[in-house]
């Protein structure tokens, strides 16, 4: 039996990294029964519990070190883990472990990676030394690639596939029934995914009167679904208390199936998590982003899209460009107005996009089926 190590950020309570995770298990489990998974988890108890794998504590050098000698394969990822827009220890981190198995002749794969910002002159050199040094290296879009070639990544073989999550099938809408009836949602919903970012929680006042001014010309509910728990559960219910429309802001934390179910319930997502997003879509669901990270807009870019707004104070035109507003002005309504109309054509684009993305998202896992000596025959390996 081949044990796979995955590192990433994983027992955080944040529903996108867990989908990932459930994402890559499933996937690798479903086309290899014998394979053994230890995955380094902020929370191993849980993480064990909800995936039905063991976890070690990613906090323990010296469990990291037992995880890392027992591996046939190191997975890094998916998700955004060499960036350094949240801090300089992301990076650092991750590529430590990375450098850990290949000090122990380990062989190491970054899985379906979302690569970017990598702004620190010393992050930019990390990057560059421990990438070429992997044994490949899968990223979710072209831009993440374009990025290691900037940063001088050419030792090692890059394939664009795309995130993960999109392997995960469509929610059962039956699942999820109690907490509609609980929360008396009806349609049509639009759900809200927003997030902590210091230009968001200085404008929740004039946020909270674009969002209801939308909401009312819809004759929707909004749900509030928090990403990352709680701190997503927090902005959301402080955003709901100053809103004058009809929105339900989902108390619990839920699990991954939950989610789907839900998410297959709504009729538009208006968000700025990405994986938010990328589970609206998955479901087949329209979607408005608001930017705060490149991430949003080159997933949006993929679908025909670009964001309503971004937090920097801009909104995009007919062309996608951004355009300079006002302090005090965000004219979000009008834009999210815009995209609501829109729905009906996006889903074809939509419908189209995410079984591309499905289908290249399943070479990530053949991939590394290979590099674990598995014979692998797919029409999608090339």
């Amino acid at each position: 039996m081949k044990t796979v190590v995955l590192s990433g950020y994983y027992g955080f309570n944040n529903a996108g990294d867990e989908a990932i995770l459930a994402a890559i298990l499933r996937g690798l489990k479903e086309s290899q029964e014998d394979l053994r998974f230890i995955v380094l988890s902020a929370n191993p108890e849980r993480t064990a519990r909800e995936h039905g794998v063991e976890a070690y504590s990613r906090f323990s050098i010296w469990q990291i070190l037992q995880a890392v000698w027992q591996a046939d394969l190191l997975i890094s990822g998916g998700g955004s883990l060499l960036q350094d827009v949240t801090g300089g220890f992301s990076i650092p981190y991750y590529l430590s472990v990375v450098k850990l198995a290949k000090l122990l002749g380990k062989r190491v794969m970054f899985y379906g990676q979302g690569v970017g910002p990598v702004e620190r002159p010393s992050s930019r050199m990390l990057v560059k030394r421990v990438a070429n040094s992997v044994d490949l290296i899968t990223v979710r879009d072209k831009e993440s690639e374009q990025l290691l070639e900037e940063l001088g990544v050419y030792d090692t073989e890059i394939v664009v596939t795309a995130d993960p999550v999109f392997q995960l099938p469509c929610g059962d809408k039956e699942r999820i029934q109690p907490l509609l009836a609980r929360y008396d949602l009806k349609g049509p919903l639009i759900g809200l995914s927003l997030r902590q970012w210091p230009e968001v929680n200085t404008d929740l006042e004039l946020l909270a009167g674009e969002l209801d001014s939308f909401l009312e010309r819809t004759g929707g509910t909004g749900v509030f679904v928090a990403m990352q728990y709680p701190a997503d559960l927090n902005i959301s219910k402080e955003l709901a208390g100053l809103m004058k429309s009809r929105v339900v802001v989902v108390q619990e934390e839920l699990s991954l199936d939950d989610l789907l179910s839900l998410f297959a319930h709504l009729d538009f997502m208006v968000g700025m998590r990405l994986h938010a997003l990328i589970l609206a879509l998955q479901a087949r669901v329209p979607v408005a982003g608001l930017s705060y990270d490149p991430k949003i807009d080159r997933l949006l870019s993929s679908f025909s899209q670009y964001p309503v707004a971004s937090v920097d104070g801009h909104i995009y035109d007919e062309h996608g460009e951004k355009v300079r507003i006002e302090k005090g002005s965000l004219q979000l309504a009008e834009q999210l107005w815009l995209k609501w109309q829109e729905r009906d054509s996006q889903k074809k684009t939509i419908e189209e996009k995410t079984k591309e993305l499905k289908e290249s998202s399943l070479l990530d896992r053949e991939l590394a089926l290979k590099l674990l000596g598995y014979s692998v025959i797919s029409a999608s390996v090339r």
